[in-house]
């Protein structure tokens, strides 16, 4: 069964970064696709500058105040902005091996993880300065990152991307990366990222198992299993597709799901007993380009267009989508500190043999400003 769903996993990786490969599209859907939303886009965007009117997601992972619902049309944008900007352009990653996935920003240093070696770096946005966090060989592969400032814990998805092993979502102290709690999984898949809801339940997608798992508050700090919260019709993607990935908590009291393979973005509201709501399809295919991390920004996200190989701003309020930055090389993440978007690039080509080439080193996660 491993050796299946180890060759299933690879083959999904390879089939869906071989779609990013062409010649990176300006445009909001894929070709011969339509989305539900009615998208703009433009490459360069106007939140692109050097200004100072920052706005970042909470470093909880909970909500940004500016951040509406769906429905919503207008509203005031008050997030939390953590950290201030210094001068630096780019943070150089270590190794030759490292193919950074999630990223997550605490004050002014970044988390990277490395979904190959299964490490996590703390950076500096100041002065660039790379430390340890947590060391290669104990988790298979570090995915999704998020800070969870108020239990001062950071998440992480802890996925092997052949399925040789079951994934997990792990908590570590925040200041030392001494580990604080393992939360297993009940049967094969990806954790790929997270989000946490204002009441401090974890959530996160199951790239493979068309399913969102979920930790309950009171259990973070403990040995819990994480449970299967929603796994909806909706999520479901051809047999060998990478499905859910990124995810984000609205103050609205609903997440945001995108769908990987075919760009489809998804609306869950948490209910009043905590079980999740009717999902609701705010985006059919071709929607997003590859949508990867996401992050709540002002009325919308940001979000990591992987197959369109740049970052963008999806307003929730009139459903358009600007171009903030392209020509990333294999973005995967992204995490806001001051005024800027910081953004990681994989370079899963190399990794998954489809550019033969060794990589370009050093791996980078890039600065983007923002206003």
């Amino acid at each position: 069964m491993n050796d299946i769903l180890s060759r299933s996993a690879v083959m999904s990786l390879v089939l869906l970064l071989g779609a990013c490969g062409g010649d990176p599209s300006n445009d909001a859907t894929t070709p011969g696709s339509t989305g539900d939303l009615s998208m703009t886009s433009s490459s360069t965007s106007s939140i692109d500058a050097d200004t100072s009117t920052g706005h970042a997601e909470n470093s909880s992972g909970g909500p940004n105040t500016g951040d509406t619902s769906s429905s919503e049309t207008t509203g005031a944008s008050s997030e939390t902005t953590q950290g201030a900007d210094c001068d630096l352009e780019r943070i150089d990653l270590p190794g030759d091996n490292f193919y950074p996935e999630g990223v997550a920003a605490y004050e002014e240093h970044l988390f990277v993880g490395s979904i190959a070696t299964g490490e996590v770096v703390r950076a500096s946005t100041c002065d660039g300065v790379v430390e340890d966090f947590i060391p290669a060989g104990i988790l298979p592969g570090a995915v999704g990152l998020r800070v969870d400032e108020a239990r001062s814990l950071l998440w992480v998805c802890a996925s092997d991307s052949t399925q040789q092993t079951f994934a997990s979502l792990e908590a570590f102290d925040l200041s030392s990366g001494a580990p604080v709690a393992s939360h297993s999984w009940d049967s094969p898949g990806m954790c790929n990222d997270i989000a946490i809801d204002d009441a401090g339940n974890v959530y996160a997608t199951d790239s493979f198992g068309h399913r969102i798992l979920r930790v309950d508050e009171e259990d973070a700090r403990m040995p819990t299993p994480a449970e299967t919260w929603v796994a909806a019709p909706e999520f479901v993607v051809p047999p060998e597709q990478f499905g859910l990935n990124g995810i984000a908590w609205s103050s609205g009291g609903s997440l945001r799901v995108g769908s990987y393979a075919d760009g489809r973005l998804f609306e869950i509201p948490v209910l009043a007993d905590d079980t999740a709501g009717a999902v609701t399809v705010l985006g059919g295919a071709g929607t997003l380009a590859g949508p990867d991390g996401m992050i709540p920004y002002r009325r919308g996200l940001l979000v990591v267009e992987g197959f369109a190989t740049r970052l963008s701003r999806l307003d929730l309020g009139e459903l358009s989508l600007t171009t903030v930055a392209d020509d990333f090389d294999f973005p995967t993440t992204v995490a806001v500190v001051g005024d800027s978007a910081w953004v990681a690039e994989g370079q899963f080509d190399h990794l998954y043999g489809l550019d033969p080439a060794p990589p370009e080193l050093p791996f980078e996660v890039r600065r983007v400003r923002l206003r």
